[in-house]
C-alpha cells in the first residue's frame, strides 16, 4: 500500500525501486524514498528528522545499494506491505494530522519488522504546502504540540503519568513562557493553551496505558480487515478521540 502526498513530485521509477528493496528482505515491513525539497535544492525536514546523525553526514554521498534502517519514516512518500498493514492497523484517527505515520511506524517495529529508507530512490516533497496562511500555520504548531505527546506517551514504556505530569507541570509553562518573550522557534501562549486543552479532551483514553490499547484494538476489530482494506472513509473515530 502506497501512502503520497498531493504534494509530492514523483520521478519514474522511485516506487519500483521500493518494490524491489521489500522483495529482497521480507523483514522490511515498510520503505520510503530519500526526501527532497520540492524544488530539488535539498533535503525534505521531514525526511532528515527521521536520520541519526551518522545518515545525515552520508546524505551527500553516491547513493548506495543498502537501504538505510530507521526508526520511523515520513508519510508524504511511504510504502507499507499489505500483509503487515493488516496486521498493525492502519493510521490512528486520534492524530488527525502530524504524528501519525510516526505511529504507524511504531506498531510496525513493535510487531516485528523494520524501516527503511531506500538511497536509490527518490521523490520531491513541498513542505508546508498546508499551513499558507498564519491561521493553518497555528493549527500545525498546536497539533503538533498535542500530538507529539500523545506519541510520546505510546513510545515510552513508563507510566504515563510521569510524562502527563512533566507536560502540564514543566513544558506547558516553560513554552508559555518562551511564547510570552517571543523566543525564537516559540508558540503564541494561546497556541499552546489551545494545545495543553486538546491534551485535556483525549486524556481519558491516552493516560492508561491498557485503556488506550483496548480501545484501539476495538476500533481495528469494529474495522473490519475486509472493510478496511476496501474503504476507509465511513469509519468512526475510536470513544475518546477529539476533533482536531
Amino acid at each position: 500500500v502506497l501512502f503520497l502526498n498531493q504534494d509530492t513530485i514523483s520521478p519514474p521509477g522511485w516506487i519500483d525501486r521500493c518494490l524491489e528493496a521489500l522483495a529482497a528482505d521480507p523483514s522490511l515491513g515498510a520503505v520510503s524514498p530519500m526526501i527532497r525539497t520540492y524544488d530539488d535544492d535539498g533535503w525534505d525536514p521531514s525526511f532528515t528528522a527521521c536520520l541519526s546523525d551518522a545518515q545525515r553526514g552520508r546524505l551527500d554521498e553516491e547513493p548506495d545499494a543498502a537501504v538505510w534502517e530507521v526508526d520511523v519514516a515520513p508519510a508524504p512518500a511511504l510504502l507499507v506491505r499489505t500483509d503487515v498493514l493488516r496486521e498493525v492497523g492502519p493510521f490512528d484517527p486520534i492524530y488527525g494530522s502530524y504524528y501519525e505515520d510516526y505511529d504507524l511506524c511504531r506498531r510496525i517495529r513493535r510487531a516485528g519488522y523494520r524501516i527503511a529508507f531506500v538511497p536509490s530512490a527518490r521523490v520531491r516533497h513541498f513542505s508546508g504546502s498546508t499551513t499558507d496562511t498564519p491561521e493553518k500555520e497555528r493549527r500545525r504548531m498546536r497539533l503538533l504540540l498535542r500530538n507529539r505527546l500523545i506519541y510520546r506517551l505510546r513510545e515510552d514504556r513508563r507510566p504515563r503519568w510521569l510524562e502527563l505530569a512533566r507536560f502540564f507541570g514543566v513544558e506547558v509553562p516553560h513554552r508559555l513562557i518562551r511564547g510570552m518573550l517571543r523566543t525564537p522557534s516559540s508558540q503564541p501562549p494561546g497556541v499552546v493553551l489551545q494545545a495543553a486543552g486538546d491534551v485535556l479532551g483525549v486524556i481519558g483514553r491516552v493516560a492508561i496505558r491498557k485503556r488506550d490499547e483496548r480501545l484501539w484494538n476495538k476500533y481495528v476489530d469494529g474495522y473490519g480487515q475486509e472493510q478496511w482494506a476496501n474503504d476507509s472513509s465511513n469509519v468512526p473515530a475510536p470513544s475518546g478521540v477529539g476533533s482536531s
